[in-house]
């Protein structure tokens, strides 16, 4: 069996191209959730309560993945998830990177709607 020599400079994994997504959570995870409240302080209350993530799929079809509970799905989002929030993400241009790169724009994101009065768990 031959092997092949790698390109000097050549990465052992392809860029993949990740896209932030935020789902509206149901308001009483506000109320059942001390994380969450314990992560917003400033969480106001006329503010929806979010999740905030990244994927490499459509955002439908990652809230698809959490509406079925499996094991990549988020707690939060299988029992409170009630929408996409589309107006909350859509000025976000996709990532061509690694998934840490996609992780830390997902908290950037996350931190920026924090800051303006949304009630956040991040993923």
């Amino acid at each position: 069996m031959r092997r092949r020599r790698r390109r000097a400079g050549a990465r052992s994994r392809p860029s993949r191209v990740y896209t932030i997504y935020v789902v509206e959570l149901h308001e009483r995870v506000w109320e059942r959730s001390r994380k969450l409240r314990a992560a917003n302080p400033d969480g106001r209350p006329d503010r929806p309560c979010v999740y905030v993530g990244s994927t490499v799929k459509t955002p439908e079809e990652r809230l698809e993945v959490h509406r079925r509970g499996v094991m990549q799905s988020a707690k939060i989002v299988f029992r409170y998830g009630r929408e996409l929030r589309r107006d909350l993400y859509v000025e976000l241009p996709p990532i061509c990177t690694t998934r840490a790169d996609a992780e830390a724009a997902e908290r950037r994101h996350a931190e920026r709607l924090r800051r303006r009065g949304v009630r956040v768990w991040q993923g």
